[in-house]
């Protein structure tokens, strides 16, 4: 599968089995970064840390669906409560949070699923998930992300 732990590969499958479900074709590419990619995750205490791309913003049925979706994860699997943290942008707001405001949605440890803005603040996770994201699904990460410097 996608990484060493057997109980994150199965989170992360069920995961982009919902995914699929409520995004359809919408979901261009799901990437696991964070501490799996940078060779640091601790089982049984590491969240896993992924970016959803899609082709469009989430609409509002959208976002109930998939916050229904990460719930029933966490009840199917209490032990990766507030573990789980994943990041819904589309492709134009991804190329948009590099030089203002665009819209997303986020999961993550000590919140619920809500709607966001990202913007150039967020540049870090863009580079790591370039750099060295794996891929979930989709194509490579370095084909539907800007390039992004060191520098920047």
């Amino acid at each position: 599968m996608w990484t060493t732990d057997e109980s994150a590969n199965q989170v992360l499958a069920r995961l982009l089995e919902g995914q699929r479900r409520v995004l359809g074709d919408g979901l261009v590419g799901l990437y696991l970064f964070g501490s799996f990619a940078a060779g640091s995750f601790e089982p049984g205490s590491s969240d896993v840390d992924m970016i959803a791309l899609l082709r469009a913003d989430l609409t509002k049925h959208q976002l109930e669906y998939l916050d229904r979706l990460h719930a029933v994860i966490v009840h199917e699997r209490p032990e990766w409560d507030d573990r789980i943290e994943v990041i819904y942008l589309s492709t134009g707001a991804l190329e948009a949070s590099l030089s203002g405001a665009a819209p997303a949605a986020r999961i993550s440890p000590g919140e619920d699923f809500h709607a966001i803005e990202v913007d150039r603040r967020w540049i870090i996770d863009w580079y790591q998930a370039r750099s060295v994201g794996i891929v979930l699904h989709g194509p490579p990460v370095a084909d539907v992300m800007p390039e992004i410097t060191r520098e920047e």
